[in-house]
């Protein structure tokens, strides 16, 4: 995927190293995704020559007809964006912007609409405190139970929970704090850097982040050995998880808790928390924070979904309260 994109920015006469900067602009999760994407289409994109070829409308539209019936709008999107960075049209318009294109998809969208709901995240909750307590849970669960309870506090991407690192931990009192350095899909210039605090939550010690952390931390501290990521697997060699298998984690959690997950995505995950804390009546600007959006506009656009009841408190508090 990387050496197609390449080669078709040189053919616009840049240099090579003129074309690793440009593909730098481009995060390493976004490339990532482009290619699983485009692994369903391998035959249009096999080579740079058959790149070319899609340089008109129709070939465009054939291509993404040919991936309609195996996925979903989201990533019928992810394509567009993905051969937007390919090809050129001769007709001037960009894959993306394209007239015809724009209402391709809007008619994708009539055919295959996304969910318009979110789901109950007391669903998970009732099912988290339903488990032993962190001391008494077995290795595999504990992981499990802290993985989860990571993302409901936090409303985080798998990307960010995958970056946690021991070494870059605070540990207080009442509180765990991780300073995220690396770059995230929603780092822009002069936007870099995540502080993530979890903290004690007396109300309910069965679903309090701080002391399933501070257990999984000493259970592991042993069997990680060099391993500084947070999250590691619960069986041998004990390394670090890739964010495929903490979506798969989650997903088994969400399963075992009554979540249909034949609709709802691991991703999911982070619209619920965030509907749940505006649902009871938290303010925009502390969820935006909380999140890590700076427009409300994205938050309102794509999370914001119906669920809840009202009451007025912390973004954390409002996501593990009853």
């Amino acid at each position: 995927m990387l050496q197609i994109i390449r080669e078709s920015i040189k053919d616009y006469g840049f240099s090579a190293k003129t074309a690793d900067i440009i593909l730098s602009s481009r995060r390493e999760s976004t490339t990532k995704q482009y290619s699983i994407t485009l692994r369903n289409g391998w035959i249009f994109v096999i080579n740079k020559r058959q790149i070319h070829c899609m340089h008109s409308n129709p070939r465009v539209r054939d291509f993404f007809t040919s991936l309609y019936e195996n996925i979903g709008y989201s990533a019928l999107n992810t394509a567009r964006a993905a051969i937007s960075s390919l090809v050129s049209l001769t007709d001037g318009y960009t894959v993306g912007n394209h007239p015809l294109i724009t209402r391709y998809f809007k008619g994708v969208f009539n055919l295959k609409p996304r969910y318009n709901q979110t789901w109950d995240v007391r669903l998970v909750l009732n099912y988290l405190r339903k488990l032993s307590l962190a001391n008494k849970l077995g290795l595999k669960d504990l992981t499990l139970k802290t993985l989860m309870l990571l993302a409901l506090v936090s409303s985080q991407r798998q990307q960010t929970l995958h970056k946690l690192d021991v070494r870059k931990m605070e540990l207080k009192v009442n509180k765990v704090i991780f300073f995220v350095e690396d770059l995230l899909k929603h780092n822009r210039p002069g936007n870099t850097g995540l502080k993530l605090e979890f903290c004690s939550y007396p109300p309910d010690r069965r679903l309090c982040i701080h002391t399933y952390l501070m257990e999984y931390l000493k259970r592991t501290k042993k069997c990680r050995g060099r391993e500084t990521s947070l999250l590691v697997s619960y069986g041998k060699p004990f390394s670090k998880v890739s964010t495929s298998t903490i979506a798969r984690w989650l997903r088994t959690v969400m399963h075992n808790a009554g979540v249909d997950v034949t609709v709802f995505k691991p991703h999911s995950i982070r619209s619920a928390t965030v509907s749940r804390a505006s649902a009871a009546n938290v303010p925009v600007l502390d969820i935006l924070s909380h999140a890590g959006w700076k427009n409300e506009q994205t938050f309102q656009r794509f999370y914001n979904k119906p669920v809840g009841k009202d009451c007025k408190q912390s973004v954390a508090t409002a996501i593990l309260g009853n």
